[in-house]
């Protein structure tokens, strides 16, 4: 969704209109991971919805601090065994501080 939303005429259109009626509806029942719901608040920050915000503060609550890092771990399960944090949490990490640069939220983003 979030690469339809930059073609001309589909921001308003009725499928784009669908897709984030049916993601609203699932960020509080049915998104537990943090990787999935950082994709989703991003998607809808694109599209200026207010559940958004709520997406947001949800992962920011989420969130892990070691000092003044604040970072998200992923429930997806991966197989790593090194020391770098998997792509899955730089993934995650990654659209959630993009979401908070839409919002105009950046000081929140650790």
């Amino acid at each position: 969704m979030a690469a339809l939303i930059e073609y001309p005429g589909l921001l308003n259109s009725t499928q784009m209109t669908a897709a984030t009626n049916y993601m609203e509806s699932q960020l509080n029942e049915v998104i537990s991971d943090n990787y999935t719901l950082s994709v989703v608040t991003y998607a809808l920050s694109l599209v200026g919805r207010n559940k958004a915000k709520e997406g947001l503060d949800i992962l920011n609550n989420r969130a892990e601090t070691e000092g003044d890092l604040m970072f998200w771990k992923s429930n997806v399960h991966t197989v790593s065994g090194w020391w770098q944090p998997s792509s899955i949490d730089i993934a995650t990490a990654a659209y959630i501080l993009m979401s908070h640069v839409i919002q105009n939220r950046v000081s929140e983003g650790g």
